[in-house]
């Protein structure tokens, strides 16, 4: 979505799996490649290089964090459930800011990079306080972002989100 509200003009655009993205790009079969998770820093080390860094952009043109990800719920369960899936998810990611190494044997068996370093750069970039509370700032640029894909032509209008679907975060 970000290549599309910043570059409109760019086509011929192939979709696949991340891990499949590096490989791609050094094979020849594709000219360049939009790389996240962990190649993002390990791209170097496999003789690539950075043409621009997206999420940096966005955040030179907007001042916001980059909304990367969300864990939903269906809207029909009780809330009381929604509660209890919310507080649960805060738990976990508390646990692992607090017991970094307790947890590294489950990231390890689930990373794509073995490398223990990348590990903890992808880590520390993209797990923050933000990840157990996004607040009204994470909010505001969510919807921010919906409606720069709603302009791009990529997403349906969606108006006051958190309000119009009464999400507890």
């Amino acid at each position: 979505m970000l290549l599309t509200i910043f570059y409109p003009e760019v086509r011929n655009t192939i979709e696949m799996i991340f891990s499949d993205i590096e490989n791609a790009v050094i094979t020849g079969n594709a000219d360049a490649g939009l790389l996240i998770h962990e190649n993002r820093f390990t791209y170097e080390q496999q003789g690539l290089y950075k043409i621009l860094d997206l999420g940096e952009e966005w955040y030179m043109q907007t001042h916001k964090p980059l909304p990367l990800g969300c864990i939903a719920v269906k809207q029909s369960l009780h809330s009381e459930v929604k509660h209890t899936i919310d507080k649960l998810i805060s738990q976990s990611v508390n646990y692992a800011f607090e017991n970094k190494n307790q947890t590294m044997p489950y990231v390890k068996q689930h990373a794509q990079e073995m490398d223990e370093q990348v590990m903890m750069q992808h880590i520390n970039l993209y797990v923050t306080n933000a990840s157990v509370n996004m607040g009204d700032d994470g909010k505001a640029t969510i919807e921010y972002l919906l409606q720069k894909g709603f302009e791009a032509k990529l997403l349906p209008q969606v108006n006051n989100i958190f309000l119009q679907n009464k999400v507890t975060v």
